[in-house]
């Protein structure tokens, strides 16, 4: 008699699979200490360096409203707000209802959390496709000792929680593609969602391109699809809506025509912009700093509308900071936008591209020299320096960079400078993650739908951020790429994965016949969720 005998409830399986089952969760259950050894030790270290929570940007950060509207009246405040999607605003309006010796301590305590949530989520995402324990363990601890990890993890900005978010839409898809419940279903949706709703550069359209891919490739029915992603798009929609009936606009923020006036002005010197101000083809703002104070642009647009609340209709913040949310800015901007497509039209093929080289020399430097982390970064900054040489292959490790370096007023773009400055680790990474994707596609496609689903959704949005991101604006670029890290770093390890298995399976191959047929069964099985 077999040793899986069968009985009325199916087979059970053998003893010897029960110990490989059994052996496999001892092993994860080990990894995972690992990784939070990891990071509780290279945390406290980072602490004895220096290393403070900075929430300077409470009052600071040009995405968010005056804090003290969001004491007094959030809900009227953040219906009116223009500029970003409402929920990093509504997530701060929380928080700063705390009594003020409380608010530093709380959002630290919860964007350690969020980082080591997202390490673990990673982790069981990658291990749920199929990437061996002791690999997933590893990728995830070199991004948790990453210098740009630290430091985001350690700011008070949307990043975290967008990689946060990132890491539990690809764990609740990987789970969702495996057991079609709604519980898993709702939490792929419900993160995509809350995604939107964080970023202002992912839209309503992205979220339904994606749940469409996730539609046709799992063939689930109407209802399903329904029960699943109705709430979440129609919240969503509804934030669309209210921009379209009030604002007179679709977009997440009214900042674009502000953002690609960044990119313009990499590829036209200062000296170009003014005279094409003189030949009244460009507007006089043309050539004046995105994001300057009102009072640079109150004589051309004295009249901005109104709409009744200090959200809208103050220039200044209560701290002194100029609110950007001020409808006068999305006058400013819609010219800024103008203006940009004129200068870039009149630079022609030259200027766009030295802007998008400049675009992606920033986006492929280390996360650490973003411009807000310029002060943050000192108390770490040897380390930054040294792991940025030394594990991001980063041939010049020199801190922080001015990214008006590679613009046109610099002179020649400085190639030199472009391949010092940038890391050939992320590059290579971001190569192996495209491969992981659409090599995991296609496996996915003889039988495991977790890895198709996860591989179509990664290669969209890595996609979107790196083409849409770095084509719109410019100087934060390398922060982009940082946002993103959860589905590059997951599809790198199953590209690593994949391509050992390949390189296994054509070994194998040169032997006899029992041999292929071995090496072919030994790589099916690797490839189960938990191989």
């Amino acid at each position: 008699m077999p040793a899986a005998a069968t009985s009325t409830g199916g087979t059970r399986p053998s003893s010897a699979v029960r110990l490989m089952s059994r052996l496999t969760l001892r092993r994860q259950s080990t990894q995972v200490r690992v990784i939070v050894g990891v990071f509780v030790v290279s945390r406290v270290v980072a602490y004895a360096l220096g290393l403070r929570f900075d929430d300077r940007l409470l009052h600071g950060a040009y995405q968010l409203l005056d804090v003290h509207l969001l004491r007094v009246d959030p809900f009227k405040s953040i219906f009116y707000l223009q500029s970003q999607p409402p929920l990093f605003n509504a997530f701060t309006a929380l928080v700063v209802r705390l009594p003020d010796n409380l608010v530093n301590t709380t959002l630290m305590l919860l964007w350690h959390a969020a980082g080591l949530a997202t390490g673990l989520l990673l982790y069981a995402t990658m291990v749920r496709l199929g990437v061996r324990a002791w690999l997933a363990a590893g990728f995830v601890c070199v991004f948790l000792l990453m210098p740009e990890t630290i430091l985001v993890e350690s700011w008070f900005f949307y990043t975290q929680l967008e990689m946060l978010l990132l890491a539990l839409m690809l764990w609740g898809l990987a789970r969702f593609a495996s057991t079609r419940t709604t519980r898993d279903g709702l939490l792929f949706t419900g993160s995509l969602g809350a995604l939107v709703l964080l970023r202002s550069s992912l839209h309503v359209l992205l979220m339904v391109l994606l749940v469409i891919i996730i539609w046709r490739q799992l063939r689930i029915d109407a209802r399903k699809l329904a029960v699943i992603a109705a709430v979440p798009l129609l919240l969503v929609g509804a934030w669309s809506v209210k921009n379209v009936v009030v604002f007179d606009s679709s977009s997440n923020s009214s900042w674009l025509g502000m953002n690609l006036s960044y990119v313009a002005r990499a590829g036209v010197t200062d000296a170009r912009c003014h005279e094409l101000v003189a030949e009244h083809a460009v507007s006089p703002i043309a050539c004046v700093r995105a994001f300057s104070k009102p009072a640079a642009y109150t004589a051309r647009f004295p009249h901005p509308h109104r709409y009744g609340t200090a959200a809208t209709d103050a220039l200044y913040k209560s701290t002194g900071e100029p609110n950007y949310n001020a409808s006068l800015y999305a006058d400013v901007s819609k010219q800024y936008q103008r203006d940009a497509l004129d200068l870039l039209r009149d630079g022609g093929a030259g200027a766009l591209t030295r802007a998008e080289a400049a675009a992606y020399t920033v986006w492929a430097e280390p996360g650490d020299d973003v411009l807000q982390l310029q002060k943050a970064r000192a108390p770490i900054g040897g380390y930054a320096d040294w792991f940025d040489r030394i594990v991001l292959l980063r041939p010049v490790a020199s801190g922080w960079n001015d990214p008006a370096r590679f613009t046109a007023n610099a002179g020649s773009f400085p190639v030199g400078d472009a391949l010092g400055s940038i890391s050939y680790t992320l590059l290579g990474l971001f190569a192996l993650a495209v491969y992981g994707g659409v090599a995991g596609w296609r496996r996915g496609r003889a039988g495991n739908p977790a890895l198709r689903c996860v591989c179509a959704v990664g290669l969209v949005l890595i996609g979107y951020s790196t083409i849409v991101g770095n084509a719109l604006d410019y100087r934060e670029n390398n922060r982009f790429r940082v946002e993103t890290a959860p589905v590059v770093l997951v599809l790198g390890a199953l590209g690593v994965e994949l391509t050992w298995r390949s390189v296994r399976a054509r070994r194998a191959v040169g032997g006899d016949d029992g041999t292929t047929v071995e090496a072919e069964a030994s790589v099916a099985r690797e490839a189960s969720p938990s191989g």
